[in-house]
This record gives structure tokens, sequence and C-alpha cells, in this order.
């Protein structure tokens, strides 16, 4: 099974509430079938980009399972 790096500027667009539902599922998707691979840089990128302790927190907890 091939694994996929997102690049961080998919991902973010995919956190957005109004994001292209094309894209959302495709994320979507790659997570539940375990085809993801994340990178450190790309998960720092991420986790950099939070608003908040809470929200960097929330983000590293679903990001673990990556």
């Amino acid at each position: 099974m091939d694994k996929v790096i997102i690049d961080t500027s998919a991902w973010i667009k995919s956190f957005r509430p109004h994001c292209d539902k094309a894209l959302s599922d495709l994320v979507k998707d790659l997570i539940i079938r375990g085809r993801v691979l994340l990178p450190g840089i790309i998960k720092v990128e991420l986790l950099r980009g939070t608003r908040s302790q809470r929200e960097y927190d929330r983000l590293s907890d679903l990001l673990k399972g990556l």
C-alpha cells in the first residue's frame, strides 16, 4: 500500500469550514485507510499555526494517530 504525504497547505485548506468537499473527502479517506505519512516538519508547521494552547493540544492529539 502506497503512503501519501499531504502538504501543509492542503492540510490547512482541509481544516477550513468551507473547504472544497473533494479535498476534505480525500484527506479523510487517506486517513481512514492509513495511507498518510506525517513528516515532522509538516506537523511542526501545522502546530505552529494554531491560535491558542487549547487548539494546539487538540490538533496535537489528533495528529498523534498519523
